[in-house]
């Protein structure tokens, strides 16, 4: 990331979802509670400052935000960087068994799972897109709509935990959806945190 960009990045995490295992999980709707959460979004104040909005490929990244963009007449740039770390196979129907394997990943860095994208390959295609990014808007506030993981990876990364896979892994377990950050020149500015309107 470009330390010496003067603008701000806001990150937000997707709002929770209907989980239906019979379908691709990047096509899953908004829960009941993740439509809400993303409607009251439309009005977060620490977001009025933005002016251009991206988000990942993933249905849920887009429908968590589509209500902010609309208020506030912004367009909408969906970017496959910007995607969660690529798992193959993951347990969804076996909460215990997907929790163990992402404590596994977070522990090592370039583990691949059934030749799966490693968090640090995914870390690097997130930072090379945000970067990207910056470059296009160098004096303008973004908001970035991505995922958990991804979002725990960045974060880490800039506090400088990468080394420490449980303190990565307990901030992932304790991520709230639609928590959000903001970081200005390389620095955090609001770490990861459940969004309240009020």
């Amino acid at each position: 990331m470009c330390n010496e960009m003067s603008s701000k990045i806001f990150f937000l995490r997707h709002a929770s979802t209907m989980v239906d295992l019979t379908i691709p999980s990047h096509t899953w709707e908004l829960s009941p509670q993740g439509i809400q959460m993303s409607q009251e979004i439309a009005f977060f104040p620490h977001f009025s400052t933005v002016k251009h909005i991206y988000c990942s490929m993933e249905k849920k990244t887009y429908l968590t935000i589509s209500p902010f963009a609309e208020q506030h007449k912004l367009l909408l740039d969906c970017h496959a960087g910007l995607d969660e770390v690529h798992f193959k196979g993951l347990p969804l129907s076996d909460p215990e068994q997907f929790k163990d394997l992402k404590f596994q990943c977070f522990q090592n860095l370039d583990l691949s799972i059934s030749g799966s994208e490693t968090f640090r390959r995914g870390l690097n295609r997130f930072k090379k897109t945000l970067s990207e990014i910056q470059q296009r808007h160098l004096s303008e506030d973004i908001l970035i709509v991505s995922h958990g993981t991804i979002l725990s990876l960045f974060f880490a990364d800039l506090l400088g935990i990468l080394n420490d896979g449980n303190a990565m892994f307990n901030r992932w377990c304790n991520l709230s959806f639609c928590a959000w950050g903001a970081v200005e020149s390389g620095s955090i500015l609001h770490d990861l945190s459940r969004l309240r309107i009020n």
